[in-house]
């Protein structure tokens, strides 16, 4: 077993590193593949677990965009910030300040990209339609698309999952280093989320990771 990060979503880059190194070991190997979901359809990420399956003994793709949007909890992070804050107190003497509850950035930062979030989508579903020559009329992909979206788009949950997390981390530690001086770590998130607010996609790929790393290897 190995652990690689293939830039980018596609299968068949994990195929040829497989091969590799099962050539150069002299022996099979096991693997797993986990994907961020970017803007993909459900069709393409079905089309790619098809294609993993036939040489992985494991494939995940991230219901949300990226692998940050996980973090995207704002009970967590306005607990994370006001630990922060705390943590100052204690060794300058700064008072807390009052902020934005971290929902209200988040909220903020969607609508800057909302237009940004549906092109994306809809070229993401032009391509993938392309590369299946499904014949499908552009016309027909766009309005299917923009009703995917904006269904999806009008729920807050949803919307945190298809925003850029990476890009919604900074831009919330932008506004804290701003108002505050300060920002907060991805570490001290997650150290902030409560059992309950760990997302229930990330418990069962640990769960599956575990049971992957007891799998005995290929004879």
């Amino acid at each position: 077993m190995s652990n690689y990060s293939a830039e980018g979503f596609n299968p068949e880059r994990i195929r040829a590193l497989k091969i590799g190194m099962e050539t150069t070991l002299g022996s099979r190997i096991r693997a797993a593949a986990i994907f961020d979901r970017d803007y993909r359809s459900e069709a393409e990420c079905e089309t790619v677990r098809d294609q993993c399956a036939t040489f992985c003994d494991q494939i995940a793709i991230h219901k949300r965009k990226e692998l940050e949007n996980f973090l995207l909890v704002p009970p967590a992070l306005d607990r994370a910030i006001e630990r922060r804050q705390s943590d100052r107190f204690r060794r300058t003497g700064k008072k807390p300040e009052q902020v934005a509850p971290s929902a209200e950035v988040l909220d903020r930062f969607a609508l800057e990209r909302e237009n940004d979030v549906e092109a994306q989508l809809i070229d993401s579903r032009r391509r993938f339609a392309r590369s299946q020559s499904s014949g499908t009329h552009d016309t027909s992909l766009v309005k299917a698309s923009l009703a995917e979206f904006k269904q999806r788009w009008r729920n807050v949950a949803n919307r945190y999952e298809m925003i850029p997390g990476k890009e919604a981390l900074s831009y919330l530690n932008n506004y804290l280093q701003d108002t505050l001086g300060l920002n907060i770590t991805i570490p001290a998130i997650i150290d902030a989320m409560s059992s309950a607010e760990v997302p229930a996609e990330i418990q069962r790929l640990i769960e599956n990771l575990a049971k992957f790393g007891a799998l005995k290897p290929h004879q």
